[in-house]
């Protein structure tokens, strides 16, 4: 695995679920 994303602390949910999304969306890209 890669390095994990970790947001700033100062950043909304909204913006942190998005960061979550994409980090699911490039590992389920990896693991096909």
């Amino acid at each position: 695995m890669g390095v994990p994303i970790r947001p700033e602390p100062s950043l909304t949910f909204s913006e942190f679920s998005q960061y979550e999304k994409q980090a699911v969306l490039l590992a389920a890209r990896e693991a096909q």
